[in-house]
């Protein structure tokens, strides 16, 4: 009797808890491919570690905005020229590039934001508008010493894994980033739509920081 009240109560349990089971089943799961990942991928890989620095550096501009670029031509002098998304064609298709350089006229602040100026802006590819839009038809030359490139991917089970690569215009590789993030549970699941993170490879998943990293194998920062 007492077997068949315990197979009872279990099977009785089982019914009770099969919502919550049905939608967290797959967290361990998805921790397990996220750790086994982590330590296999994950952080700062340095192929080259005494790379020339760098006076031109090309931004992708499909991950990149004018922004970053001011950011780093106010935080890192030795830069003369940052290349990336081109401010003045913004919606062109595939990306337009455009050079950036220090402003005399507009100088970089001593205080507060180093990226709070207006830079000099040289367009280098060729756009046409279009019945479709803003097209990009000509590449213009570039003269970047490196190339710093994003790569974002989604895998299964609210895993997602964000690269940085540091090249030389040729293909070389110097250096690269890898920084992953796990969400525990599906939003969608949840009373209030959000779920928790956790994350390795980077401090709480901040491109930035990693992006940096990279930028000062070749190029020195300011001295704050």
């Amino acid at each position: 009797m007492k077997t068949k009240r315990w197979t009872t109560r279990v099977l009785w349990w089982l019914v009770l808890l099969s919502p919550v089971i049905a939608l967290t089943w797959d967290m361990p799961v998805g921790y397990y491919r996220y750790k086994s990942l982590c330590a296999a991928e994950s952080g700062l890989r340095v192929y080259d570690p005494n790379p020339p620095q760098a006076k031109v550096l090309r931004l992708d501009a499909k991950a990149f905005s004018e922004s970053y670029a001011r950011g780093l031509l106010g935080d890192y002098p030795t830069l003369e020229a940052v290349e990336t998304r081109d401010v003045n064609f913004s919606t062109a298709n595939p990306p337009a590039y455009a050079r950036y350089e220090r402003n005399p006229a507009s100088p970089i602040p001593t205080k507060g934001p180093r990226d709070d100026f207006k830079p000099l802006v040289t367009s280098l590819d060729t756009v046409e508008q279009r019945s479709g839009g803003r097209v990009t038809v000509v590449a213009g030359p570039s003269q970047a010493d490196y190339m710093l490139i994003r790569e974002h991917e989604d895998r299964p089970i609210r895993l997602s894994i964000t690269r940085h690569w540091l090249r030389k215009p040729e293909g070389t590789l110097i250096a690269s980033t890898t920084s992953l993030a796990y969400a525990w549970t599906n939003p969608m699941n949840t009373l209030l739509g959000r779920t928790g993170y956790t994350y390795c490879g980077s401090n709480a998943g901040s491109e930035y920081e990693n992006q940096n990293r990279l930028v000062r194998l070749i190029a020195k920062p300011i001295t704050k």
